[in-house]
């Protein structure tokens, strides 16, 4: 059950994507995978693009980690999970968008994206855990949801360039380092 033809390219066992071995920079998910495998892409340095399709619902651990040319991911509204750290360390993307699908962006997932200057969270996202925007030094854009009840340790920690934020009025906790080193933090 291994598919991709003689380069092999993804290897997928159960409708789970375990690994991609393939030298392309430009990654379009096959149809018949329901998960992205725990550090399937992990170090997968030339990849530049990826496309998700409806098919997936779920982004592993580590999925996506250090993937340093990585400039643009397509999400499927499909997804109603992704891992910690999916994204971490993907220093080449610019910008991300989180399907309504999703409930709860986990710990560290976008951490050390450096290129990152804006997110949208939708309003389906209950929890965003620590460290999960932690590092993007290049973030001067975000919008929180009204649905978040609390904003966990170290989330946006290292974000150097972020100026402004606004806090929902559903927020009734605020962790620790939340905004560590956001030095250039004028308005909250």
């Amino acid at each position: 059950n291994v598919y991709g033809g003689s380069s092999a390219d993804f290897v997928i066992r159960g409708g789970v994507l375990e690994k991609y071995n393939g030298a392309a920079t430009e990654v379009v998910i096959p149809d018949s995978v329901k998960i992205i495998g725990d550090s399937a892409f992990q170090n997968c340095k030339g990849i530049t693009s990826v496309v998700i399709l409806d098919s997936v619902q779920e982004i592993g651990v580590r999925a996506f980690e250090y993937c340093g040319s990585l400039t643009s991911i397509a999400i499927a509204h499909s997804v109603r999970r992704i891992g910690s750290e999916a994204f971490e360390g993907c220093m080449a993307l610019t910008s991300v968008t989180i399907p309504d699908s999703v409930q709860k962006i986990s710990d560290g997932v976008f951490e050390g994206c450096s290129s990152l200057t804006s997110i949208v969270v939708p309003d389906s996202v209950k929890r965003i855990m620590s460290g999960a925007f932690a590092g993007c030094k290049a973030l001067t854009s975000v919008t929180l949801p009204d649905s978040l009840g609390k904003i966990e340790d170290y989330l946006f920690s290292g974000c150097y360039s972020l100026t402004a934020i606004k806090i929902p009025e559903s927020v009734n906790k605020i962790g620790d380092y939340a905004f560590g080193h956001c030095t250039s933090l004028t308005s909250i």
